[in-house]
């Protein structure tokens, strides 16, 4: 598994380095422990798997360095995106393929990444034959795919 893995105390992380269009890319995995672990507002009732839970989030490394967490990059295109879901896929599944959590969490950071991860998951939860809560708070930009 092409991922670094840090033990944080409360969980660990996954974390993986990838190119697109020349600019650097972080992607983290982060073990759930417990529901108020995750960024995603998960419903009151909800139980999490028996197995191991994680959320998923990138960034570039620019904005992870200077703390501008989830701004856009400016030269960000259509065709850009598009290279940077693929590898985001691409890491997700070589992480259930070496991990097989129960699910995954994530966020959209803002509307239009929204609409773009609304097409990814569909894909990826049919694909994989995987199931999927979405509509999640804050703003209904939550996803949880359960493996």
């Amino acid at each position: 598994m092409s991922f670094k893995i840090e033990n944080l105390g409360f969980g660990e992380a996954h974390i993986s380095d990838f190119k697109v269009s020349g600019v650097e890319y972080t992607l983290i995995i982060m073990e759930i422990i417990s529901k108020g672990d995750s960024s995603v507002v998960l419903p009151e009732n909800y139980k999490l798997g028996l197995s191991r839970f994680f959320e998923v989030s990138f960034d570039t490394k620019n904005n992870l360095n200077s703390n501008t967490l989830f701004a856009r990059h400016p030269t960000n295109n259509h065709n850009q995106m598009i290279g940077i879901m693929y590898e985001v896929e691409r890491l997700i599944n070589e992480h259930y393929n070496a991990v097989s959590p129960s699910g995954y969490i994530l966020l959209a950071a803002d509307e239009r990444l929204n609409r773009v991860y609304k097409r990814y998951i569909n894909r990826f939860v049919t694909q994989n034959g995987f199931t999927m809560t979405d509509r999640l708070d804050p703003n209904g930009r939550g996803y949880v795919i359960h493996t």
